[in-house]
């Protein structure tokens, strides 16, 4: 609801700050305003796209970074939910405040779609910049989310954005970042193995066949086809768990029965890569490698 809205509706602007400090409109910007709480109930991420989408309404630039990242679904690692990121043509000269970001960089027409309405940084334009300004984790994971979902070559966009703060991560991203993975935990997981020298680079999605050659399971990660990684985000189990859980254990027990190990690991593991890196260890260990 913004202002003019309100004031149809017969409240004065007394009447909204009174609101305000009760908690019963929460505002998203000044002048829009949201039910105190239908906000509550919201996830951070709901939150978040809300108050971005109240932001564009100004046409301040095109939605980028992260904050186009929510107008997309797109995930990323570590999304940043306190500023709101714009950009608009040109180099250099941005504008920062307490709250929103308005980048100052090279934007073709060819890096911009449109959403209900709302200019967007593409999937892949958004990966690059959020990559230029995050760590190299983040620019494979959302290089790796933008491979997912737009058929656009990392490579193109790279060459439309010139020289600016962070390309050379990015280019070392764009040469390790694989189409094959099927999430940012698998994106995630790839990264840590990728630092430690004492766990061996993964075949990805690997199919395993039994000796007549049928199909038995694709895996997430592989070494040799002697021990098998699976990232479990958990999601899947939310509905017909026993059914899924018991089809889970057949898979895993079909695999396990051509002779290879294998071990999962969560979001709990990733959030404390040493308990990850036990696993793998471990792993690698138990199969001999």
């Amino acid at each position: 609801m913004n202002r003019r809205q309100a004031h149809d509706q017969g409240l004065t602007d007394e009447m909204l700050r009174t609101a305000h400090r009760r908690g019963t409109l929460t505002r998203l910007r000044p002048g829009a305003d949201i039910d105190g709480k239908a906000w509550a109930e919201m996830s951070r991420g709901e939150q978040y796209r809300l108050r971005v989408l109240a932001y564009a309404a100004t046409g301040d630039g095109v939605i980028s970074h992260d904050s186009a990242a929510a107008l997309l679904g797109m995930p990323i690692l570590h999304p940043g939910r306190a500023m709101l990121h714009s950009t608009s043509d040109g180099r250099g000269g941005g504008h920062k405040s307490s709250s929103r970001v308005l980048h100052r960089a090279p934007l073709s027409a060819d890096d911009v779609i449109e959403i209900g309405g709302v200019a967007v940084t593409s999937p892949m334009r958004t990966a690059l910049d959020v990559g230029c300004a995050g760590t190299f984790a983040q620019a494979v994971c959302g290089i790796e989310s933008a491979m997912r979902i737009s058929s656009t070559q990392p490579q193109d966009v790279l060459d439309r954005l010139g020289r600016r703060r962070g390309i050379a991560q990015v280019r070392e991203a764009i040469s390790y970042a694989s189409p094959l993975t099927e999430s940012i935990g698998e994106s995630w997981s790839r990264v840590l193995m990728h630092r430690w020298k004492d766990i061996p680079e993964p075949r990805l999605q690997y199919e395993f066949r039994d000796s007549s050659g049928l199909f038995i399971a694709r895996t997430d990660f592989d070494w040799q086809a002697k021990f098998a990684g699976e990232f479990d985000g958990m999601t899947k189990y939310t509905s017909n768990a026993p059914e899924i859980v018991t089809k889970e254990k057949l898979r895993e027990d079909a695999i396990r029965r051509q002779g290879t190990h294998v071990a999962r690991w969560t979001w709990a593991d990733l959030l404390q890569p040493e308990r990850l890196h036990r696993i793998l260890l471990d792993g690698l260990r138990i199969a001999g490698l």
